[in-house]
């Protein structure tokens, strides 16, 4: 009798624990009809995380300065440019290089926080997306301040603070540090890619927002990545 005893309250406790989880479930399914925020317990969007190659014909897909809405103070930024200051030849390579670079990437997507980890200079983004905003006191980084949310099934990035760069190399397309970046992330359907549509707000240099659109296959790795400051750079020898 012990051992029935037993078993019979093995079952009622399976029982009861089945049917939490079933009512768990449909409690977050009713609290996401009444607000999408709180779907995002039940679709974890791993279509988007993993490792993605930025194929290198991409890189020629941005829009030439003649193809964008650019300020005078812009266009005399892009007339001045010298090669031998780029700051990349020093390895200080920010925001707009890395994203436009052909390297491989990984989106990690936890909860309220994505993470991206780039080979390129082995730059690493931080996207909070537990609803808060921007702090008021930036100061100009590298790769700025990011917040995402989600509209849909697309990851919605939102970047600020960021020091004066360009998007690419000979001087085109420069941003100032109050450039706004918006970017969507979302996945092909039927095809495991992914798409990251990039707009630029910077009313210094751009006289309205222009975008461009990239897609991603998956990459295999990432490996190391060695910036070496050339030698011209270096101080000269006392």
């Amino acid at each position: 009798m012990t051992g029935n005893r037993s078993v019979y309250l093995l079952l009622v406790f399976a029982a009861l624990s089945i049917a939490a989880c079933e009512s768990s479930e449909e409690s977050i399914v009713r609290n996401a009809e009444k607000d999408p925020a709180n779907a995002s317990p039940i679709d974890d969007h791993s279509e988007l995380s993993g490792l993605w190659y930025n194929d290198p014909g991409a890189t020629r897909n941005w829009p030439s300065t003649a193809e964008v809405p650019i300020t005078p103070t812009g266009q005399g930024l892009v007339d001045s440019w010298a090669q031998d200051e780029d700051p990349m030849l020093g390895c200080i390579i920010g925001f707009g290089r890395i994203v436009s670079a052909p390297f491989p990437m990984e989106l990690l997507i936890d909860g309220d926080r994505a993470t991206i980890l780039y080979e390129y200079d082995h730059q690493i983004r931080r996207i909070y997306m537990d609803g808060r905003g921007h702090p008021d006191d930036l100061y100009p980084t590298l790769m700025g301040h990011s917040v995402g949310y989600w509209e849909n099934s697309t990851l919605v990035v939102d970047t600020i603070g960021l020091e004066g760069s360009y998007f690419r190399p000979s001087g085109a397309l420069p941003y100032s540090d109050s450039a706004r970046i918006t970017e969507r992330y979302s996945s092909l359907p039927g095809e495991k890619q992914l798409q990251i549509e990039f707009t630029v707000t910077d009313p210094n240099y751009y006289r309205e927002p222009w975008s461009v659109t990239w897609t991603y296959s998956p990459a295999a790795t990432i490996l190391e990545y060695r910036c070496i400051v050339r030698e011209h750079l270096a101080p000269e020898s006392q």
